[in-house]
């Protein structure tokens, strides 16, 4: 039972870390034609860009077989699938650690949500489109992990504040009078009768 219960614990971290592998492999042969890149073939897949010129470039990968200059045809698809499996599968990790639950009824938890969900998603396709494009240096990529992180921080907050917040205010005052009309007792009603032989009162209350 013990190693059963280690198992079902354990499940959702070796998930996401098989999604991350799975990942690199996709975007190592989509990118390079191998699953493991070797420095040659990075350098070739920049170099093969629309404005680069074609010195030193592969002609393999850069030229067409009439020596005519070939640009690289990669686009976004690697990348977008990627993304694709990196949340598919951090989805059980998160949603079974708690995280969600504390993510999406606090501020605090959005602020950290959205740069998950968000911010390391448009991180990611930066860096890719800016390599493809042959752009890709130590100074652009540390801008472009700042503005993400920043831009997704940000965004956390009108989101929690026009749109989770008073969900979660709306559905609470929808679940109110429900409660409250299961737990109240039902009052008894007593009447009684004051007066003389000619005439009466009759008085009617709730106790």
């Amino acid at each position: 039972m013990i190693k059963v219960d280690r198992i079902a614990a354990l499940w959702p971290t070796i998930l996401f870390i098989t999604g991350i592998l799975i990942a690199g492999a996709v975007y190592s042969y989509s990118m390079f034609h191998s699953i493991i890149p070797t420095r040659v073939a990075i350098n070739n897949v920049a170099m093969c860009r629309a404005n680069a010129a074609p010195d030193e470039a592969d002609p393999f990968l850069c030229l067409e077989a009439s020596g005519s200059w070939k640009p690289v045809a990669y686009n976004g698809v690697p990348i977008y699938a990627v993304i694709a499996i990196l949340m598919v599968s951090a989805a059980p990790l998160l949603t079974r650690s708690g995280f969600k639950k504390w993510a999406v009824s606090s501020l605090k938890g959005h602020l950290t949500l959205w740069p998950l969900v968000f911010g390391i998603p448009m991180i990611l396709l930066g860096l890719h489109l800016n390599f493809i494009e042959g752009t890709l240096t130590a100074d652009w990529a540390a801008q472009v992990v700042l503005y993400g992180a920043i831009i997704s921080t940000l965004l956390a907050v009108p989101i929690w504040y026009f749109v989770t917040k008073p969900l979660m205010a709306r559905r609470k005052k929808k679940q109110v009078p429900k409660g409250a009309e299961r737990n109240s007792p039902e009052l008894p009603v007593v009447s009684g009768c004051i007066g003389s032989d000619s005439s009466h009162t009759t008085v009617t209350g709730s106790l």
